[in-house]
């Protein structure tokens, strides 16, 4: 069944699992003709899990994990081609019922997109070379536990 829907470019895209792919990232124009698998991120089941999905640059940035524990930043402009992952692999934190990886929702400040894992924060301007981690928080018991902007300020908590 898919997931929430995010409009990128002018094209709709959704995460589903076909039973073939696992949990991939998809399109679709609102026709069975015009909807199809964007990229097998991570062939099989149970697949990449794409989440976070958001408009930004005429582009879809999305988190997708490699394996559990692991994801990273990836941008698509609708195309198997076009689909590109923008940062390392990072951990991701515990996964929740539904296989989707427990990174904060991306939020846009100052132009830039950031993201968050349990303890450490990224950003990106929608390109590789432009999506660096700001800062890891290391300590025990310490994490990331939310995003927010306001005024062009980036806050987490």
């Amino acid at each position: 069944s898919p997931g929430l829907t995010t409009v990128a470019g002018g094209i709709e895209y959704f995460a589903a699992d076909d039973g073939l792919h696992g949990r991939e990232l998809w399109r679709t124009d609102g026709t069975r003709g015009g909807t199809r698998l964007v990229k097998d991120v991570l062939p099989g089941q149970p697949g990449s899990s794409p989440s976070s999905l958001l408009a930004y640059g005429g582009a879809l940035l999305f988190i997708a994990q490699r394996e559990p524990y692991s994801c990273a930043l990836w941008r698509s402009d609708g195309t198997d081609a076009g689909t590109t992952r923008l940062s390392p692999f990072f951990g991701c934190g515990f996964f929740f019922g539904d296989g989707a990886p427990t990174v904060l929702p991306p939020v846009v400040a100052a132009g830039q997109v950031y993201f968050a894992s349990s303890d450490e924060l990224w950003r990106s301007d929608g390109t590789p070379t432009g999506t660096a981690r700001v800062k890891r928080i290391d300590g025990a018991f310490v994490r990331i536990d939310g995003l927010s902007a306001a005024g062009g300020r980036l806050f987490f908590y």
